[in-house]
């Protein structure tokens, strides 16, 4: 009776698995299209560089690359000076981890671990 049922499961696992790779080669054969016409664009283009190509859709279409997106989770790098130093280290001494103080100064967790083991203590 086991058997059967290890058996069952090991034909519904390969049926998954088959409908993975499926999907994951559809995804590449896209991934490789996109790619070609891309290479195509750019080649077709007259431009140098695929940056000089970027900077004058940039221009035309008005794009505004932005710099700080709260969605990806990522922090801005800041030039640190000895207020936020000394509100960073007030935090760390109120028991705040350094993830929390990072989220509430917005910089960036590196910076804030740097902090707290003293290697700002100079400014």
């Amino acid at each position: 009776m086991d058997l059967q049922k290890e058996l069952k499961e090991l034909e519904q696992e390969s049926v998954r698995l088959a409908r993975k790779r499926e999907a994951l080669l559809q995804k590449e054969a896209q991934v490789q299209n996109e790619g070609g016409r891309l290479e195509a664009l750019f080649n077709d283009s007259g431009y140098q560089t695929p940056k000089a190509l970027v900077d004058a859709l940039i221009l035309k279409f008005r794009v505004q690359p932005t710099e700080y997106n709260p969605e990806t989770g990522r922090r801005r790098h800041v030039r640190v000076h000895k207020a936020l130093r000394d509100a960073i280290k007030v935090d760390l001494g109120r028991g705040m981890t350094v993830a929390a103080v990072s989220r509430r100064h917005e910089i960036c967790y590196t910076v804030a671990c740097r902090i707290s083991k003293g290697l700002y203590d100079h400014l």
